[in-house]
């Protein structure tokens, strides 16, 4: 179970990272952090 939580983290992370990121070259990081966040918190299961 720990070492899923663990995948599930760094999954989460790197979608994080990654919209970041995209949101840095797209000028419009508050769109994506929204989306990012949104993304992230159902990836690690959090609602």
């Amino acid at each position: 179970m720990k070492f899923k939580d663990i995948a599930r983290w760094k999954i989460a992370l790197s979608f994080f990272i990654s919209f970041l990121i995209y949101g840095i070259f797209l000028k419009e990081p508050s769109v994506i952090y929204n989306n990012a966040e949104r993304i992230c918190l159902s990836c690690i299961g959090i609602k």
